[in-house]
């Protein structure tokens, strides 16, 4: 999938969250596309501070969809996150 074709729907520090809507786009037949970031130090510094740091925020993680797709996929994350509550 092209930078050009993709929309983000969902950035998250959650790799359960990540997992969670990951899974949910694939059983409803959602191409996606992922990263991940590392995010300690946030100014590119890898210092000693990171040993202190929760390990469940060291990462940032990024989910993308096709543009024509979105909608679909937008409203599943919600779904997800909230429970299927709105």
């Amino acid at each position: 999938m092209f930078f050009w074709q993709k929309k983000e729907v969902l950035v998250t520090f959650s790799l359960n969250d990540f997992n969670r809507v990951k899974d949910t786009l694939a059983a409803n037949q959602i191409p996606y596309d992922w990263k991940t970031v590392p995010d300690c130090g946030r100014r590119g510094r890898r210092t000693l501070g990171t040993a202190f740091m929760d390990e469940s925020v060291l990462r940032q993680y990024y989910l993308y969809v096709e543009k024509k797709e979105y909608e679909r996929a937008e409203y599943l994350v919600k779904t997800v996150l909230t429970g299927g509550k709105r």
